[in-house]
């Protein structure tokens, strides 16, 4: 902790000359675009043949810190400075979705992913994506190793809420020792497709089980982990599956 604390005292001070004018923390400004941006011929043009209703935008992470009855967990760690890095990327990612706001930051990151939105073209749709645990090779949760918890349950529940916006996608962790029982589950609950590392002999299983995969390279470590402990080649999302 004391080598992380300093090396990110060295990168402030070091990094003040090339500090950017307006700072770099969100302004979080309400009214979208402004319109000669909105309207500009470069952002008219990306629709160009692309009908809304076929444009889901599929990895879209939920976030909060479980202060709104959504049942997100958020490791300790990611909110104590005697873990610096992390603290540091928390602030980065509530204030990037304008959601740092005591007692009512899983409400504000639903609303401004609903005002981001309200800046496509209607009848486009958001796939959320539910983020597991992570799991051992024996089958046990380790919550030392998680960074954070998205159920299932409550990326579903906003589906419910706004049908005409959002779908869902569930998380599984493939070491759960209920993996494939539980990728059936969610699909009988309507999500739209799974997420999870294709590892295993039980991947042909897995990918019956779903209408869309979304995996990285196979890699177990499918919960985010401090900086320090990824991998030094991350792994990609990719879709295979799809129906």
């Amino acid at each position: 902790s004391f080598l992380s604390t300093l090396g990110m005292a060295g990168l402030a001070a070091g990094g003040c000359k090339y500090w950017p004018d307006d700072g770099i923390w969100n302004a979080c400004l309400r009214d979208g675009l402004p319109p000669h941006l909105a309207q500009h011929e470069l952002v008219q043009a990306a629709w160009d043949g692309i009908d809304p209703n076929y444009f889901w935008d599929a990895h879209v992470h939920l976030l909060g810190v479980g202060d709104g009855a959504s049942g997100i967990w958020v490791n300790p760690n990611q909110s104590s400075l005697t873990s610096p890095i992390r603290y540091f990327f928390q602030k980065m990612y509530l204030n990037a979705s304008c959601a740092d706001v005591e007692g009512e930051t899983d409400a504000h990151f639903l609303q401004r992913l609903r005002e981001l939105q309200d800046g496509l073209l209607a009848g486009t749709r958001l796939m959320l994506l539910a983020f597991d645990y992570f799991f051992d090779q024996q089958g046990e949760r380790r919550l030392t190793h998680s960074a954070f918890h998205v159920p299932n349950s409550y990326a579903q529940s906003l589906v419910s809420r706004f049908p005409n916006r959002f779908e869902w996608i569930a998380s599984i962790h493939p070491y759960r020792p209920d993996a494939i029982e539980a990728l059936k589950r969610v699909r009988s609950l309507g999500a739209a497709g799974s997420q999870m590392a294709a590892i295993g002999d039980g991947y042909r299983s897995i990918v019956a089980a779903v209408r869309c995969l979304l995996r990285g390279n196979g890699a177990p470590q499918h919960s985010a982990v401090e900086p320090r402990r990824r991998r030094s080649r991350p792994a990609q999302p990719r879709h295979t599956g799809c129906k």
